[in-house]
């Protein structure tokens, strides 16, 4: 499951959809591996994508 929400949180970015539809799908990415993983949270992710971008501004 994974693979396919990378795949569409790609696509999305590269038809210049909204980051949080892109994050939204990395967050499902994210979930299914935390599964396999443990390593990584949303938080993390969001914490990421998020630190370029200067929000509420």
């Amino acid at each position: 499951m994974y693979k396919r929400q990378i795949d569409r949180a790609l696509q999305s970015a590269e038809l210049g959809l909204p980051l949080d539809l892109v994050a939204e799908d990395l967050r499902t990415a994210t979930d299914a591996l935390d599964g396999i993983s443990g390593r990584t949270t949303p938080e993390d992710l969001l914490d990421r994508i998020f630190a370029q971008f200067c929000l509420g501004k």
